[in-house]
């Protein structure tokens, strides 16, 4: 299902968008810049792991993250057989479900391309 375009629509919304996307890399970066001064503040201030912040509306609270696993040369054989047997099932069969199209936006050094 592909939605029509709405002509009545401004370029300025393209603009905008661009924008917004733009100010989410930089906060994102800036957020990452700050992770390790946050994550000490946080031990220091709440050893338990849980920081209720109702003034910032926010609880912070230290999650575990997954295991790392070193498996055997068996299962490292057997993962590369699924996913040669997949990459083969694909290029042969068409995809069960197609998905719209979805509009990206990419900054930086080439985000042109070749002068398109």
């Amino acid at each position: 299902m592909t939605t029509q375009p709405k002509t009545n629509i401004p370029e300025s919304v393209v603009y905008h968008y661009v924008a917004l996307k733009r100010e989410m890399k930089r906060c994102e970066a800036e957020l990452e810049r700050l992770y390790p001064d946050f994550a000490a503040a946080c031990a220091f201030i709440a050893p338990s792991g849980t920081l209720a912040r109702p003034d910032l509306g926010a609880l912070v609270v230290r999650a575990a993250l997954p295991g790392i696993w070193a498996y055997s040369r068996l299962i490292g054989a057997l993962e590369r057989r699924l996913k040669t047997a997949k990459t083969t099932y694909e290029a042969r069969h068409v995809p069960s479900i197609v998905r719209d199209p979805v509009w990206r936006v990419t900054f930086g050094v080439g985000a042109l391309g070749n002068g398109r």
